[in-house]
Parts: structure tokens; sequence; C-alpha cells
């Protein structure tokens, strides 16, 4: 598409219509470009290719064609302009329920300073059914589905001390790549029935019908029976008793199940042998870093990869060092969350952050066995996070045992949090995506240890809304969001370049991790890393469902509805997005607005907009 752009763009002749076709029939990306031709004179880019293959952006290219006359509505991505705010205040004074619902602008991104992200907003309906986003897979359909009256505001009944799995439940559900994963039935084409470490689907399906309450009820709360005794089948220990348990421990179940029942890898090598390892190492050695953390992300790769490694897997390296003879052994590994350590000193969870990645001593029973000093020696023990995931899982230890008593007790030291923060920090390598991050879910744990009580705080559309069991309230723009109650944080990390973050949207850009495709990994890389991480990988590793061919295919956006209509969606049915490329707003703005807005929205997740303007890219758009 970029290259068909390039081509298309610069020359804005009679002939761009044909060369889009011809190049990129399916994209809508090229649909623009050709829109940008014909607002300069150049014929309508409608051959019947472009219709056949590529509807929804050919609608586009007419519109813009249209609107160069000044009969119809112009395309275009800014959500700034006058006449969309003043569509945007009538909409929001048409309905009395949802200013009470939804209420309220976000005052966040001025109280913190992080800077919102490029708009980029979704088509409206067409006559024939089309849903609100341009170029979307068609495997990922939401047909008829549509949002309920209380869409995302629907409380979860209290089976029984089970609202540790409220809410858990609850912060999962309003994570948005989560949400639209389920809701629009893109897991049902990598769901893995086969796998003998998984449910055989069974989770999934579980989450996807409980998505399907949660956002199409038109009831304010739901007993989750059904989920809880799919759940109780599989991990009966959770439920024993009707004793309280702690929800850390079942989101780390629900993660690793989904995981595992929607694992793409259809085969799986076995593990490394010793030599394989040593070989590892020889080769990664003189390579630097950022080659040993992709090699050990492929290796981890080669056994897991899903729509759950997509959104929340990270990585760690952990260093151990000889205090005898200096020797190093270096490792990187995969994680899905951050235990941070809690103590009675501490006053914000950066602190927390910084007692994690403190550097340790192991002596005693702890010693290190040394290859060099051929012993157990006391060594220096240090953890660095190496790469941070679209969607950062942090679970805060108050929990400890006390010596004395026997018992374990609660530190319930107040942690405070900024609601968007900057990890750049804490991190050791530099992340290609940034480390932006909102908070967007929250678990709370208030009361002691044996006797305590478990509530969700989740935002949507613009607010946070606190979730107890079955009643739902929506809190102050000034609310309290992280503090002594917090326990496990979903942080979700917002990008000025890519993703969907309008409208109270807080959904980023996703990477397919395919073996096939280092590209979209993490950690940096030559091409001369590419050939030799690709000579090293071994052949039963690479089968998976519907591996993507090509960078485009592989990136992704799982979003939902724009949130302002979720509290009258009577007539509103979504899509997820699987192409890399976004989509666009059809609006009234003034005239001459579209091409620049809908160009660098579409190349945003790629280049930023500097680079696109240093290229000479913007030098003959209309």
């Amino acid at each position: 598409a970029r290259t068909a752009v390039a081509a298309v763009v610069p020359t804005l002749g009679g002939g761009a219509g044909s060369l889009a076709e011809s190049a990129a029939p399916g994209s809508a990306a090229v649909a623009v470009a050709a829109a940008a031709a014909v607002g300069n004179g150049a014929p309508p880019p409608l051959g019947p290719k472009l219709l056949q293959v590529a509807p929804t952006a050919a609608k586009l290219a007419v519109g813009a064609h249209l609107a160069s006359e000044g009969s119809a509505p112009l395309v275009v991505s800014s959500a700034k302009s006058e006449d969309a705010d003043e569509a945007a205040s009538d909409t929001a004074a048409a309905s009395e329920e949802r200013a009470e619902t939804i209420g309220g602008g976000d005052d966040r991104t001025t109280e913190s300073g992080c800077e919102s992200s490029a708009d980029i907003t979704g088509l409206e309906d067409d006559d024939d059914g089309d849903s609100d986003l341009a170029s979307v897979s068609s495997k990922n359909t939401f047909g008829d589905l549509q949002f309920g009256r209380l869409a995302g505001r629907v409380g979860l009944e209290n089976l029984g001390n089970t609202c540790f799995m409220n809410a858990g439940l609850q912060c999962l559900s309003h994570l948005e790549p989560f949400a639209a994963f389920f809701l629009s039935g893109s897991y049902k084409d990598e769901v893995n029935r086969s796998s003998h470490s998984g449910c055989k689907g069974e989770l999934a399906d579980a989450f996807a019908e409980l998505q399907g309450v949660l956002w199409r009820s038109e009831q304010p709360s739901h007993r989750p029976t059904s989920f809880k005794e799919q759940l109780q089948r599989v991990r009966p220990d959770l439920f024993e008793g009707h004793e309280q348990q702690d929800v850390q421990e079942f989101l780390a179940f629900c993660l690793d199940g989904l995981h595992e029942d929607l694992n793409r890898a259809l085969e799986q090598p076995e593990p490394l042998t010793q030599e394989e390892e040593k070989e590892d190492e020889r080769v990664g050695e003189p390579r630097g870093e950022e080659f040993v953390a992709a090699l050990s992300w492929m290796r981890y790769l080669e056994h897991g990869r899903s729509f759950i490694v997509d959104l929340m897997q990270g990585q760690l390296r952990s260093t151990l060092s000889c205090t005898e003879c200096g020797h190093r052994s270096r490792r990187f590994e995969a994680f899905l969350y951050l235990s941070l350590p809690v103590d009675w000193d501490m006053c914000s969870v950066n602190d927390a952050l910084t007692a994690y990645l403190a550097e340790e001593m192991l002596t005693g029973d702890e010693q290190w066995y040394c290859e060099k000093c051929k012993k157990k020696v006391d060594a220096r023990k240090k953890i660095d996070i190496w790469k941070l995931p679209p969607v950062l899982v942090v679970h805060l230890k108050r929990f400890e045992f006390d010596s004395k008593s026997g018992k374990f007790r609660k530190i319930g030291r107040h942690l405070t949090m900024p609601h968007c923060v900057d990890l750049s920090e804490f991190c050791s390598s530099s992340q290609a995506h940034g480390a932006d991050y909102d908070v967007t879910c929250v678990a709370n744990h208030r009361g002691r240890f044996d006797s305590g009580h478990y509530t969700a705080t989740c935002y949507m559309g613009n607010r946070f809304f606190e979730f107890d069991d079955t009643e739902v309230r929506r809190l102050s723009k000034h609310a309290e969001i992280v503090g002594a109650h917090a326990y496990v944080l979903f942080l979700v990390r917002r990008s000025p370049t890519e993703g969907y973050f309008v409208e109270g949207h807080r959904a980023p850009l996703l990477r397919r991790q395919a073996i096939t495709l280092p590209e979209l990994w993490p950690q940096r890389r030559s091409s001369n890393d590419v050939q030799v991480l690709s000579s090293l990988l071994r052949p039963s590793a690479s089968m998976e469902y519907s591996e993507p061919t090509n960078e485009a295919e592989a990136h992704y956006l799982m979003r939902l509805p724009n949130f302002a209509r979720t509290a009258s969606l009577s007539e509103h049915s979504f899509r997820g997005d699987t192409s890399c490329r976004t989509s666009v707003l059809v609006d009234r703005p003034r005239p001459g607005a579209c091409c620049f807005d809908a160009l660098s929205g579409l190349f945003s997740f790629g280049k930023s907009k500097s680079q696109e303007l240093e290229n000479g890219a913007g030098a003959a758009w209309p």
C-alpha cells in the first residue's frame, strides 16, 4: 500500500486511478491516494476491479470526488474540527441517559500532560450494512451483534465469595482489545481445540459468551453460574469451600488458560538440549544483547504464540554475577505480569518498581553455582525490564507472611500512581513503540487478608466506573484510581503515532508475533540478524493457524464502537479491524481537509509524520 501511495500521490495525473487499482486494489490507503488525485482534477478511480474487491474503499474515493465538487461531505479524520466538535456536542445533548452514563470529557490528558494520539475514528454505517471500519478483514465481522442499553456497565452477582472472580472478569472485560477480540468472533479462527495443555477451547468459548452478556445485556446484572461451572471443572481448587481466593492467582490462571486455548503453534518442538543451548550462547554472544533477546524470544514463540502474547507478553533480562571471579550469566525471559514488592516505606507504584529492579545478593542457601569457579558462590542478581507489552499487568504484593504470628497479613500502604505514566526510566533497552501507559483497570482489595472484599475500577468512555459485584457506579473525574486498595493494575500503552485513542477508546495497534516475521518482534534487529535467526529456527516450530505472509497482514487493531453510542446502540453493529490500516470519519468538515489527515493516519502505524514530511511525500498533496 505504501508503494502504491508513493507512486500515486506525487503524480496526481489522469492515470492515478488505474495505477492504484493494479498496485494494491484492496487497500484503503490506495483509495485515499486516488481520492487525492480526484480532488486535483483526475478522473474518478472507480474501475470495476476496485469496486469488486474493495467496495468500502471505493465508496471512500467516491465521497472525496463528490465533495470536491461541493455536492457531498468530505472524508476526514480530524475529530478536532469545529464541525466535528459541534456534532459531538449535539449528540451528547440528545441523550440525557448517555450524559449520565458516560458524561464529561477526559481531563486526564490535561492533568498528566500525556500527548493524545492521532485522531482516527470510524466510518458511519452505510445503507448496505457496512460497518464503521474501513479495510476490515471479513473474518472479524460482528454480523448482527448489537450493544445493549447497559453495554459495559453490567454487574456480576456474587455466588458465594466469588468477588475475586467478578473483579478479575470486569478488569479483563474492560480492556478494549480483549473485549473486541472475543465479541467480534475473531478468537474462533485461532482457537486450538487439539492442545493438550489447554481446555480444548472451552475456556475461550466461555469468555466469548461472557463478553456477549456484559456488552449486549439489557439487565443491570448477570449471574455468572455457567462461567463459574466451566472454571470449576478445570480448577476446582478455586472454589473449594466457598473460601475467598486471590484475584491475581485467578487472573494468572485465566490468562494462561486462554493462551493455551488460543495457541497458534500447531507443532511444538522438543525443549532445547544442553548442546543446543550452548550453541545459542555461542552464536549470540558476539552479536550483542538485542540479538540474544531476539533469539530468546524466538525460542519462546516456538512453543507459544497467541493473542495473549500479542497483547500482554513482555520480556525481562536476568543477570547473575559471581562475586569471586566476576563471571556473568544472563537470560532473557518472557513475562505475563510483574509482581512488585510492597513495604510500609513506599509512597508510590514507582517505588515498588524501583525495589523490584534493585540488585540483590544471593547468599547462604540461595548461593549460585558458578561454572567458572565450579562451586556455589555468593552472587549478585539483577532483573531488568527489557521490552514492555501493549498491555502491562502489574501485581502489587500486598500480602506477606508474619513469622511471629504464623499468619499472612496485608500491607495496606497507600501507593499513588498518575493516570498516565512514562515507564521509560525503568527500562534497560529502547522501546520501539514508546513507554507511555494509561491506567485502565484496577482490581482492588479492601479489608484484611482473611476477610477482604474485591472490587474493580475500570475505564470506559472517558470515565472510570467502580464494579462492586452487582453495583456499578460512575466515579467523579477527580476520583483516586490507584490508592491503598489497588492490588492488580492493567496499564494500556498509548502511542501518538498509532492505535486508536479518541473518544474514550484505548486500543493500541497490535503486532502478531509470528515466527516467520521477526520484523514485528519488539527487539531491534539488523537484516543480517534476521538471516541468522532464520537459520536457527527449527522447522516444526513454523506451523500455525492462518500464518501471515507479510508485515501488513500481521498488524491488527481490536477496538469497540464509539463509546458515546453505547447508551443507544439498537441499530449499530461493529467489527474488529485486523488490517494494518486505520479508518477515517465521515463528517461535514470544511473542504480541503481530507488528504493530510487521512494519509497521516493511514501511515501512522509505520512512520512518524515528521519522517513522511522529510521524505517529501507531502509536497504534492492538494
